[in-house]
């Protein structure tokens, strides 16, 4: 892994890191808006950082701070939403995996005229038309497909903030309380239609 200062390719500064093995999906901006996880040989994460751009072989990522010498290793991360959370910010799970302590649920509806839409009920201009319904997976391409059918003008999102967030049962994550303080601080739409 080399990185490098890199303003030419997006029109802004950004850091180029040129990977030493190409990306399992090769084509262009698949990973933009997944976090680097970037980190030395040995040892844990030193910095994490927005990608901006992809290519099969090259991550673009936010340019704001230099990286410190000697990264060698970069894991990608798909958050989509940064969250502020006490200390700490993780926790061991059942399976040894080192687990969020809170995690976001998005949710996403579509609408041909906004304008129009009822509040309750089933609203044909919607999808999915059930009010108060969202789609919570957009990866799969028939959702993509019925999306892009319906020919949506705007979208709607709707956030949950979980503070106790468990993988599986058998979890144990830090109890949240009055003083845990956990905000939604950043929020990326990797949504394209």
């Amino acid at each position: 892994m080399h990185a490098a200062p890199d303003e030419a390719t997006l029109g802004y500064a950004a850091l180029a890191i040129e990977l030493a093995v190409d990306l399992p999906d090769t084509a262009p901006g698949s990973y933009t808006g997944c976090i680097a996880d970037i980190a030395p040989a040995v040892g844990g994460s030193w910095a994490r950082r927005r990608v901006l751009h992809s290519t099969a072989h090259m991550l673009f990522v936010d340019g704001e701070l230099a990286l410190p010498d000697g990264a060698s290793r970069v894991q990608l991360l798909g958050w989509f939403a940064e969250l502020a959370t006490p200390e700490p910010d993780s926790y061991v799970g059942v399976g040894g995996a080192l687990l969020p302590r809170a995690n976001v649920r998005i949710g996403f509806a579509f609408h041909r005229a906004p304008a129009a839409a009822v509040p309750h009920g089933v609203d044909p201009e919607r999808y999915p038309h059930e009010v108060g319904s969202f789609l919570y997976d957009l990866t799969a391409p028939a959702t993509r497909a019925a999306v892009r059918a319906f020919g949506p003008r705007a979208v709607q999102w709707d956030v949950l903030l979980d503070g106790e967030w468990r993988s599986g049962p058998g979890d144990q994550p830090p109890r949240a309380g009055p003083g845990s303080a956990i905000a939604l601080r950043r929020f990326f739409l990797p949504v394209r239609f």
